[in-house]
């Protein structure tokens, strides 16, 4: 699987089996109910374009600069304060930080 769109299902978690899937170069995520980010989900290295738009999300991991081939985040929408240091600087396209 390469391409994964579950947005508006009202999911709260990101199980961990999600590092499965290890080709998966596109995510979408948005308008759910997340909250936290799990650590599974730095380990896909295919991640290209992760949309977590629009869910409950308060603070966005360091380890997202793990996801050295991402080319799009949408993080907008969220209850993040802050986000990591170097985020926007390493990577090449943020649609939102």
């Amino acid at each position: 699987m390469i391409y994964l769109a579950a947005s508006g299902n009202e999911i709260d978690k990101i199980p961990d089996e999600i590092s499965k899937l290890k080709d998966l170069s596109t995510l979408n995520l948005s308008d759910n109910k997340i909250t936290v980010l799990p650590e599974a989900l730095f380990t896909l290295g295919s991640l290209n374009k992760l949309y977590l738009n629009n869910n409950k999300i308060e603070q966005l991991p360091s380890k997202i600069q793990n996801l050295v081939n991402l080319l799009e985040l949408n993080i907008a929408g969220n209850k993040l304060s802050d986000i990591p240091t170097g985020t926007c600087v390493t990577s090449r396209n943020f649609v939102a930080c």
